[in-house]
């Protein structure tokens, strides 16, 4: 089977698969289905099954040629398989995608992108969970912004022609890769490859950040009962970023594998569901290795993530335990629920080490009732007895007002006025003329005031008040 026979039996797929620009697509007589960043959809295309069965033969003779080691052919950069009747077309990562791509796809905040590249670029490990297809998109974007990119394993999935396919970790590190990716299903050679390796970026089918680590655990105590898994859980796993399922890829929750008293504890650094936008993917905490971008050179990252999330300072007994700005949201949004006395601590049982939740994971993450210690108020600072032996002997308040006269109130009042003056300039502007310099504000009649301005006035008469002088008999 040449290779212009295979082009010429999927051209009608493989013309639907890039003008989409879709991840995968699946065929089988009469119906078509893709998955693209939107999610999975039928397509109306027609697609008969004398041209699935051709297909079919044509992908079947590939795959006996010479040359094709995997069972895997490829036709410009996109793999064809058989998958029982079906037929599946893969679309590789794209070589010239980036974190901010994806960010502008709207797959998860400008913010978090950032961060994620420059953990990786900082040599941190990074767990992918959710479907398989957008954490391919996601693994791609962060290991393709390298030099020398290098995937390990991942034979059905055609890489760019500057990635390096690895069949071990041994030769990634020879070849000098600084980011590896990782998306096979195999959860025991990711767990081995993240114990031995920096800056990997692999892939874990779950959809909750607790049964990723239940998982990652499970897999190591298969492979040896007595290999410490959670100490392996904290060498080799340091962000976990988990998408969720169904509808348009999303990152929901981004958390950090941080070290505790009883081993280690995922600490939430962005989460969704959050009021008032729950669709937004909010930053709570702010991660421990802060300082550490700011060296490496990210240090306009690490100022937005102290200006955004800023840090408290933890007390002593936390064992470095940042507090994060998710018990802050929890108590604005929750102020008229009842206060829930905090539980007991549970004391380990026979099977701690090894048992049915050792490190308390689920227990960490399920939702539990605050304390009423958690809602006390801050402690007053105590005054000094010296301050206080001051005011003690101090007189009392106003008595500076104590010591005028009545003189010294007078000039006061008299540009005082009524309330009604005081209402007219405030709503109207409008106010009465200031009083004279002097006036002792007295109450005087009417008649008062008019007998001194008789004495003013000596000449004037009640009877005969003068008028103007009358016109002359010529006009």
């Amino acid at each position: 089977m040449k290779h212009a026979d295979l082009t010429d039996a999927l051209g009608a797929l493989l013309g639907v698969l890039r003008e989409a620009k879709a991840w995968r697509l699946t065929a089988r007589p009469g119906r078509v289905v893709l998955d693209h960043l939107e999610g999975a959809r039928a397509l109306d295309v027609s697609w008969s099954a004398e041209q699935h069965a051709k297909a079919v033969a044509a992908v079947r003779g590939a795959v006996g040629e010479r040359g094709v080691a995997d069972g895997t052919p490829s036709v410009d950069g996109v793999a064809c398989a058989l998958v029982g009747d079906a037929l599946v077309l893969l679309r590789g990562p794209d070589a010239n995608r980036r974190a901010d791509d994806l960010a502008r796809d709207g797959m998860l905040s400008s913010l978090a992108a950032r961060l994620l590249d420059a953990a990786v670029a900082t040599g941190r490990n990074i767990i992918v969970a959710g479907p398989w297809l957008p954490s391919v998109d996601l693994i791609g974007a962060l290991v393709g912004a390298t030099a020398r990119p290098a995937v390990v394993g991942a034979d059905a999935v055609p890489l760019p022609a500057s990635w390096l396919r690895a069949s071990a970790a041994a030769d990634a590190v020879a070849y000098g890769a600084e980011r590896i990716g990782y998306w096979s299903h195999d959860v025991d050679a990711l767990a081995r490859l993240m114990t031995v390796s920096s800056g990997v970026v692999g892939w874990l089918d779950a959809r909750r950040l607790d049964r990723v680590l239940v998982r990652y655990e499970a897999s190591i105590d298969v492979r040896a009962p007595r290999a410490q898994a959670p100490l392996q859980v904290v060498a080799g796993v340091d962000l976990v970023v988990v998408l969720q399922g169904g509808g348009p890829p999303r990152v929901r929750e981004l958390a950090e594998i941080t070290m505790a008293a009883d081993g280690y504890r995922p600490q939430l650094l962005f989460a969704t569901g959050m009021a008032p936008s729950p669709y937004a993917l909010v930053p709570l905490a702010a991660p421990s290795f802060i300082d550490e971008l700011a060296a490496a050179g990210h240090g306009v990252l690490a100022d937005e993530l102290r200006a955004v999330v800023p840090r408290a300072t933890p007390p002593d007994d936390d064992h470095g335990h940042m507090v994060s700005r998710a018990r802050a949201i929890a108590a604005q949004l929750d102020e008229e629920v009842e206060e829930v006395p905090a539980e007991p601590a549970r004391r380990p049982g026979r099977d701690s080490g090894h048992g049915r939740d050792p490190l308390g994971i689920r227990e960490a993450l399920r939702p539990q009732g605050r304390s009423v210690e958690q809602r006390s108020e801050p402690a007053v600072p105590e005054i000094p007895k010296a301050v206080v032996e001051a005011l003690r002997h101090a007189p009392p308040p106003g008595w500076e007002l104590d010591r005028l006269g009545d003189d010294n109130w007078g000039d006061d009042s008299a540009g005082g006025g009524n309330a009604e003056d005081a209402a007219m300039a405030a709503t109207f502007g409008l106010a009465p003329p200031p009083r004279p310099a002097g006036y002792k504000g007295e109450a005087v009649s009417f008649s008062e005031l008019l007998k001194r301005a008789r004495e003013r006035e000596p000449h004037a008469s009640d009877d005969n008040p003068p008028l103007p002088p009358p016109p002359s008999d010529e006009t």
